[in-house]
Order: C-alpha cells, then sequence, then structure tokens
C-alpha cells in the first residue's frame, strides 16, 4: 500500500462505521474530524519526505503524531482504546509500511506498539 492509497484507509474510517453500527459514545464527529486531521497531516509530512529520504526526518514526523494522539486522547476522554491504538500503529503506520525503501532504505520504519500511551 502506498502513503497516497493510506488517505483511504484510515482507521477512522472503521471508528465511524462502530459509532454508527453500535452507538458507540466514544467517538464522535469531532473526534474523528481531528484523527483525520492528524493523520492527513502525517501522511502528507511521509509524502514530501519521500523525496528527502532522510530517516531523522521521517522518525521525528512519527515521534510528532505519536505525542500528537497522546494529546488528543488526554484531551477528549481517552477515547483511544487498546483497540484503537492498535488500529492506529497497525494499518495506518505500520501497514503502510512508512517503508525505508520509500526513502532509500530497504528496512521499515515502524512505530513500536506501546509509545502510545494508554
Amino acid at each position: 500500500m502506498t502513503l497516497q492509497e493510506l488517505f483511504n484507509d484510515k482507521p477512522t474510517k472503521l471508528w465511524s462505521e462502530r459509532m454508527i453500527e453500535y452507538g458507540d459514545d466514544f467517538f464522535t464527529e469531532e473526534r474523528l474530524l481531528m484523527c483525520d486531521k492528524v493523520l492527513d497531516n502525517y501522511l502528507n509530512q511521509l509524502i514530501l519526505l519521500q523525496e528527502t529520504k532522510h530517516p531523522e526526518s521521517i522518525m521525528k514526523a512519527v515521534e510528532e503524531i505519536v505525542i500528537t494522539f497522546n494529546e488528543l486522547n488526554e484531551k477528549n476522554d481517552y477515547f483511544i482504546e487498546t483497540m484503537e491504538r492498535e488500529e492506529l500503529t497497525e494499518p495506518s503506520i505500520n501497514r503502510s509500511s512508512v517503508r525505508q525503501k520509500d526513502f532509500g532504505k530497504g528496512d521499515s520504519c515502524r512505530v513500536p506498539e506501546h509509545s502510545l500511551g494508554s
């Protein structure tokens, strides 16, 4: 999956479906929009960084998204629980294989799952 394709495969799509299907009150339109904005910013940063192939900048972008989601979660009654943290780290960040091969290396650039606070 390319970075561009991830814009259509964000975990917020799953969260929205759960909100509608199960009436899950952890998710609100406002929270989903905030999360989409964070993810869009992150993906746009990575797309730009593909051209520079600068690993330190990539890891800085990863660090920034983790911090941003932790702060967002804290300010919004901790709506990002274990399942959502897994969905954030696996599909959006990891499955994309924010691959270093996209940035001039052969290995994946992964976020440790424990990075997203509880």
